[in-house]
């Protein structure tokens, strides 16, 4: 969504640009977009980096150590906090966040409530980080709930990023509008933000020719923000 090195991260390693099928993580939920790239344009984004304090711990696709870092300066967009830097390699093959493996032979665990906490708490952060260095923290409560798009991690963390941009005046309201509950779907897959902005554009909650802000928090973490608007 926000750059193709970030996509190979949060897809475990694979990414098809204008299109294809995105890898799940949880589940065998996949999505296909075509994006038209001369009318979606990114002006102003972040991605924050830091342990999240192993609230998900997940047997990843990839390994680290396969991609060799270069000289390549970082992007300035990237920002490590708490020992970010540690669990993150970049290089040729994308971006990567080393994420511990579970205990006892599982393919993921999460500890529900501290992961509510973090991603909603860290994500609703960056953004006001992201809003700040624009020079306009009015900028989400000008879209007037539409063009708002986040990755439906779970409900309780979609509430959680709510509540704590309204208490930070970034936003008028604090009832999210969870789209996956309204569509009986849950974050299946890395695949979801695609289906979430699908039905968005159906429920009539996506306006063209206007601005659009993105979140995505990811396992790791990797939380991207961006903010632009489609032509």
């Amino acid at each position: 969504m926000f750059s193709e090195s970030s996509c190979r991260h949060w897809c475990h390693g694979t990414f098809k640009p204008l299109g294809g099928t995105f890898p799940a993580i949880f589940g065998d939920d996949y999505a296909f977009a075509a994006v038209d790239f001369d009318r979606f344009r990114i002006h102003h984004k972040k991605i924050r980096v830091q342990p999240d304090g192993n609230t998900i711990k997940l047997k990843t696709l990839y390994r680290p150590d396969q991609a060799a870092e270069t000289n390549s300066p970082i992007p300035d967009y990237y920002e490590f906090l708490n020992g970010g830097r540690e669990i993150f390699t970049y290089g040729p093959n994308g971006a990567f966040v080393h994420i511990d493996d579970p205990v006892c032979g599982q393919n993921a665990s999460i500890d529900g409530p501290n992961t509510g906490l973090f991603f909603g708490d860290e994500t609703a952060d960056v953004g006001q980080v992201l809003l700040t260095e624009m020079g306009d923290l009015n900028f989400i409560r000008n879209l007037h709930g539409y063009n708002f798009v986040r990755h439906p991690a779970s409900k309780p963390v979609d509430q959680r990023i709510i509540k704590r941009m309204f208490l930070g005046k970034l936003l008028d309201t604090r009832e999210p509008d969870f789209i996956m509950g309204q569509i009986k779907r849950s974050n299946s897959s890395s695949a979801s933000i695609a289906i979430n902005l699908q039905n968005r554009i159906r429920l009539g909650l996506i306006r063209p020719q206007a601005q659009f802000f993105f979140a995505a928090p990811g396992i790791g973490s990797a939380i991207a923000v961006a903010a632009g608007e489609f032509t």
